[in-house]
């Protein structure tokens, strides 16, 4: 039986659980292997066939992390001994010559835009450990990721031949108590933490411009908290938020029911919000990106608008609050087409 080694200690919640989630109980299903999932949080648990090993120490400082680099790895490859690794930490792991596969699922490597701003860690992240993680992963035998921009960047970038890196999208599974055809929204609804690339000022903006011309029968739902949310923008305008803080994913799900869904990211390895948004029949005004298109162009009820223009966001809103966009119900708002499986990457890869 061979032993299949899964690292992903970063894994906690939200987009990167929902992608370690999906692989896990797709690895139940294979009996054939025996896998080994290395975590640093209780998120899964041992299985049939599946070996789950929780390492929390991962997560106490830097230094902590630095062990893990140099030391951990090898040690756990060693006695472990698998056949083949799959890392969802979009970067290489030092594998001591076994065939490894790279799950890519951040975007920010790979965006010619370099976000400075204020923060030092997004600096760090970007420029430095982005250095780092497009180095490392010219050593890959084999590269996952989400979408078809982040496989043209890699092969653009001469990191991998189009051969070598292979797209699987993620899923999204509703059913129809997530379908709603409501079309009377004055609520709008952005599910991101805060950071510049997701852009949440040009939001602040568009409110800005949509109160000084008297349209204030609306509402912006944003899944931060609000103490943290007035710590990077002006507080003004403070009737037209709602701040949820982290919610699950029902919760979100409800949420594309009743609202309009803002997604204005500058840069997404998917977008997940997206094609949630558009399984449950949601109308969408999203930054006009190749990751937007990528997962919304088909769809009726999506719109698109410049990122950095905040009046352009703010006419779509009006569009809605004052009932002049006419919602179509959609007649295609399944999954994407996946380009690959992990059906295919075990026949063709593994």
């Amino acid at each position: 039986m061979k032993k299949i080694l899964v690292f992903d200690l970063p894994a906690r919640m939200g987009g990167a659980y929902q992608i370690i989630k999906e692989f896990y109980d797709y690895a139940l299903t294979k009996d054939s292997f025996e896998f080994y999932f290395i975590l640093s949080g209780d998120i899964l648990c041992s299985r049939d066939n599946v070996h789950v090993l929780t390492f929390e120490r991962y997560r106490k400082s830097v230094i902590d992390r630095l062990f893990f680099d140099v030391v951990f790895y090898n040690r756990i490859i060693k006695k472990i001994n698998p056949d083949i690794i799959i890392s969802f930490q979009n970067n290489y792991i030092n594998s001591l010559g076994r065939y490894e596969v790279v799950y890519v699922h951040q975007g920010l490597y790979f965006c010619d835009r370099f976000f400075q701003g204020k923060s030092f860690r997004m600096r760090l992240q970007q420029g430095v450990y982005g250095g780092f993680v497009r180095h490392s992963l010219k050593k890959a035998d084999s590269i996952i990721v989400q979408t078809d921009w982040m496989k043209k960047e890699i092969c653009r970038r001469d990191i991998k031949t189009d051969k070598d890196v292979f797209i699987i999208h993620p899923k999204v599974i509703t059913d129809n108590s997530y379908v709603d055809a409501d079309c009377n929204r004055r609520c709008f609804f952005y599910p991101a933490p805060i950071s510049q690339y997701k852009n949440h000022s040009v939001i602040v903006s568009a409110i800005e411009v949509l109160v000084s011309k008297g349209i204030d029968d609306f509402i912006v739902f944003l899944t931060v908290k609000e103490e943290d949310f007035w710590r990077h923008y002006p507080k003004r305008n403070e009737s037209k938020y709602v701040f949820l803080g982290a919610i699950d994913r029902d919760e979100v799900m409800k949420k594309y029911t009743r609202t309009v869904l803002l997604f204005p990211s500058l840069v997404e390895s998917f977008g997940l919000p997206l094609l949630e948004a558009r399984t449950t029949g949601a109308p969408v005004i999203a930054s006009d990106t190749p990751f937007s298109h990528e997962i919304l162009d088909g769809y009726e009820n999506a719109n698109y608008f410049n990122a950095f223009d905040a009046n352009e966001l703010a006419y779509l809103m009006e569009s809605w609050v004052l009932g002049k966009r006419v919602y179509i119900s959609p007649t295609d708002n399944s999954n994407l087409r996946q380009d690959k499986t992990w059906d295919d990457i075990f026949k063709d890869v593994i």
